[in-house]
């Protein structure tokens, strides 16, 4: 949903927020990528929110599950079964 307070030219509103968010938040983007994505979201309270609530998420699982690491056995399995299907 498109919130009238976020309509500009340019911009694709709500509706691309949750791409906004993948790009902003895997922190693949340079430095003037994100600050153009959190100058488009700034515009939006609704969208603030939505990053907001992302931002949390990931830090809640990172400090639950960012510590887990795959056993040695399961790391030799996996990667067998990537030479065996690349073969």
């Amino acid at each position: 949903m498109t919130h009238p307070e976020h309509t500009r030219a340019g911009s694709g509103g709500c509706s691309d927020i949750d791409e906004l968010l993948v790009r902003l938040l895997d922190r693949g983007l340079g430095a003037e990528e994100c600050a153009s994505i959190r100058a488009q979201i700034a515009d939006c309270p609704h969208c603030q929110s939505r990053l907001a609530s992302e931002e949390e998420i990931r830090a809640l699982l990172r400090s639950c599950c960012g510590q887990s690491h795959a056993s040695a056995t399961l790391r030799t399995r996996i990667v067998a079964q990537i030479k065996y299907r690349s073969s």
